[in-house]
């Protein structure tokens, strides 16, 4: 127990950071113009009988080789247009059937809203997202790939084995990879943070389920896409939250494609350019950095992006 508080009064110091405004965000890219209407979700029953909600986009023509990813989405969120839109194009311009799944607690999937079992639970969840699609899709390549925080749940749940070593690759798009990153700069993301309910529960062990980090998602966007979040819980956060992220991308062996704005108001481009002009980064991560886009805009660039990297 007091190594878990250990652990958890270090992720607290740098979650005090958090607790005030920044840079506004470019949350109206969230919200687009679809290409068609969104289609109702599916979902896939986890072990534990829950239902997770998922969207599947695929090409019109099927290559010879085939691509499938499994993506999640950003924290608070849900697969909303912009994601959606950008899983079409995918489709369309390079022929990758993409997987949009909404966490445990978000958007369409059961659970409490912003809210876990458990860790390991949220984890399992990927895990059986990824043997489903293979089941699916047996003879594709598979890549995984997030947003923001979707980024940092794939990254813990690779560490913990619940992500094979042997994927194709991983995409991450604008990786928020934990509240201790050095990538993270301040913006007006995080509304607050009670402390205490992570001090608490790495004291006690008790306080899991309660409410911990607060979203400032704007009003007028809260209205046109509703089932944002309000909250994670301690849970919630320590899911999306993988052990050392800066350390472990650094080490990361798998191949990985960093796509990122220079206009983002959360995470750092200059760093990760900096850290691979260094050679910090593995010889098998690529990072590529989009004029004028932001930490949500950058989505709307990801397709062309992968695209012209397979030219290349």
């Amino acid at each position: 127990m007091l190594r878990s508080f250990g652990c958890l009064s270090l992720l607290v110091i740098f979650l005090i950071a958090f607790d005030c405004k920044g840079s506004v965000m470019d949350y109206a890219c969230l919200e687009i113009t679809p290409k068609r209407l969104m289609e109702k979700p599916r979902f896939l029953t986890a072990t534990d009988g829950a239902l997770l909600a998922y969207w599947v986009h695929k090409p019109s023509i099927v290559s010879d080789q085939q691509k499938v990813l499994v993506f999640y989405h950003g924290g608070g969120a849900y697969q909303v247009d912009a994601y959606q839109q950008m899983a079409e194009e995918l489709a369309e311009k390079h022929d990758m059937t993409c997987y949009l799944f909404d966490i445990r607690g978000h958007g369409y999937s059961a659970g409490n809203r912003g809210d876990a079992l458990s860790v390991r639970r949220v984890l399992l969840d990927v895990q059986e997202a990824i043997v489903f699609v293979k089941q699916q899709n047996p003879e594709a390549l598979l890549f995984v790939g997030g947003h923001s925080s979707g980024c940092g749940l794939l990254m813990n749940a690779l560490q913990k084995g619940f992500v094979p070593a042997d994927v194709a690759g991983m995409i991450f798009i604008a990786p928020f990879l934990g509240a201790e990153s050095k990538l993270v700069l301040k913006s007006d993301f995080i509304k607050k943070v009670s402390v205490w309910r992570f001090i608490w529960h790495g004291i006690t062990g008790y306080g899991l389920n309660q409410p911990a980090v607060y979203f400032n998602y704007p009003e007028w966007l809260r209205q046109r896409s509703p089932r944002l979040l309000d909250y994670y819980t301690v849970a919630m956060a320590l899911a999306i939250t993988p052990t050392d992220g800066d350390i472990y991308l650094q080490k990361i062996l798998v191949p990985l494609h960093i796509i990122i704005g220079n206009n983002d108001k959360q995470i750092s481009s200059a760093l990760l350019q900096e850290w691979q002009k260094k050679g910090l980064l593995a010889s098998t991560t690529t990072v590529t950095v989009v004029p004028s886009a932001g930490h949500f805009s950058i989505l709307s660039a990801t397709s062309s992006i992968l695209c012209n990297k397979e030219q290349q």
